[in-house]
């Protein structure tokens, strides 16, 4: 088991990826909000009181962010991202815990160190997809595991999948969906039943973005957010197949455009927690939530830090909402790394 000697402050600058496939990540401080969905004049009408539990402010992982993770087999587990014993580079580590806040190395060096992947439960089995390595390549294998120890590669990039990076993953219509920023300037997406051959079910789903979130809720595919070049979004698409996309008006006021964030549905309820909108300035540690996708309502109680977060991961897990690790932006234009884990009741 790894240990940690001393207390670490990592601080390291957040780079935003860029779009063009050829290009390595690189910080655009210039993003503007996309205003393409106006706020509505009509205040929420639900709330709710929030009890934030500090799980750990740091175990035996450390510090860590832009990992991806997922319940599975009675365990939370970690894949990849960058933590105490990688910094400043990114990591192949899997980690485990049985209770969320105290956490065992499994393995390491099973695929490429990376960040942009995600970790999905289908098929009895996690699977891991994507991502960027250190030189900023995009990397288009898949693996999946039954234990977390052993991985298996069953596919590597082809002319469809196009290796993904800042993607989103789902289980929908029992089928793997991988949804990505495509070519020609539209988000493409993918399905599969086995997670090695994959179908194209639209190359023109909306416009193109990436570091969006994707949620099932109410049997429907929903994509929150994201970014392209120089513009965050706080747009919703909905599709109940996978090809018809339709852009969701909210009836509230709802978040602003940002990306970084996370989406969890959580208690009958789509949670929207943190990200950012384009300089550090803009980084965000609100909470936002809804039953139905339309009618939003912003959490306006007492908040567990006034620092944003970003680049965290947030799960439903033992009938809380949990949020893991992430990079807290501050006013020096830094982007200290934390080990803190949360969970979230409702009162």
């Amino acid at each position: 088991m790894k240990t940690i000697g001393t207390f670490l402050l990592i601080t390291f600058t957040l780079f935003v990826i860029s779009c063009d496939k050829d290009e390595s990540i690189s910080m655009d401080t210039n993003l503007t909000k996309d205003t393409s969905i106006p706020k509505g004049d009509d205040p929420p009408t639900e709330q709710v009181s929030l009890i934030f539990t500090v799980q750990t402010n740091e175990d035996q992982m450390g510090p860590f962010a832009r990992n991806a993770m997922a319940e599975y087999n009675g365990k939370v587990w970690s894949v990849g991202g960058v933590n105490a014993y990688s910094t400043p580079n990114l990591s192949s580590d899997v980690w485990s815990s049985e209770n969320g806040k105290n956490w065992i190395s499994v393995t390491n060096d099973k695929f490429s160190e990376r960040e942009g992947h995600t970790l999905t439960v289908y098929d009895n089995k996690m699977w891991l997809i994507g991502g960027l390595d250190n030189s900023g390549t995009h990397l288009g294998e898949i693996y999946f595991s039954t234990d977390g120890v052993n991985w298996t590669m069953v596919t590597t990039i082809s002319p469809t999948l196009a290796a993904p990076a800042f993607h989103s993953t789902v289980v929908f219509n029992n089928k793997l969906y991988v949804i990505r920023d495509g070519f020609d300037d539209h988000v493409i997406v993918l399905s599969s039943s086995d997670g090695i051959n994959w179908n194209l079910e639209t190359d023109r789903a909306f416009s193109n973005r990436e570091d969006f979130e994707a949620v099932v809720f109410e049997n429907a595919i929903y994509v929150i957010g994201g970014k392209h070049v120089d513009s965050s979004f706080n747009e919703i698409w909905k599709s109940t197949d996978g090809i018809e996309w339709n852009l969701v008006t909210p009836n509230t006021d709802i978040f602003s455009p940002r990306y970084a964030h996370t989406a969890t549905v959580h208690n009958n309820k789509v949670w929207i927690v943190g990200g950012v909108t384009g300089p550090y300035d803009e980084t965000h540690i609100d909470f936002w939530f809804s039953e139905n996708m339309e009618d939003w309502t912003e959490y306006d109680g007492p908040l567990p830090t006034t620092e944003g977060l970003i680049h965290h991961t947030a799960l439903s897990y033992n009938e809380e909402l949990w949020l893991f690790g992430g990079l807290q932006p501050d006013a020096s234009g830094g982007a200290p790394i934390t080990g803190e884990i949360r969970s979230i009741s409702e009162d």
